[in-house]
């Protein structure tokens, strides 16, 4: 706690008067990947004919982000923040593609997708763990 004290150079007071811990200051920080995502959805250029792309047009500022934050990502593996990175990844995705999901099966009949919108959520999201 100390080290992230210092390197932000904040008083313990001042950072506890925003964040309960180190795991809520994490989670903070997920807000900015949020946007970035939900941004990045809403310029995604889709091909034609090619709807369902509309869903994982996120993907690649995704990846790109995750390239430049990939020292923060080697910390988080196998510390005790990885389960709480985790969940907010998960949550994070769930967010941007469930909401895409939604549009694009608003766009059928029920009878074209036997799937609810939430189960093809969860396993889009799921499918793509590490």
């Amino acid at each position: 706690m100390q080290e992230i004290l210092d390197r932000a150079d904040v008083g313990r007071s001042t950072f506890y008067t925003h964040f309960h811990g180190k795991d809520e200051l994490l989670v903070s920080g997920f807000e900015n990947v949020r946007s970035l995502l939900k941004s990045a959805q809403a310029a995604a250029v889709v091909p034609p004919g090619k709807s369902y792309e509309k869903i994982i047009g996120f993907s690649l500022p995704m990846f790109e982000h995750a390239f430049e934050c990939r020292g923060v990502n080697r910390a988080l593996l196998g510390s005790s923040a990885e389960a709480v990175g985790r969940r907010q990844i998960h949550s994070t995705l769930a967010g941007v593609i469930a909401q895409e999901v939604r549009v694009a099966m608003q766009k059928r009949t029920r009878g074209d997708c036997p799937v609810s919108p939430e189960l093809l959520t969860y396993f889009l999201v799921s499918t793509s763990r590490c």
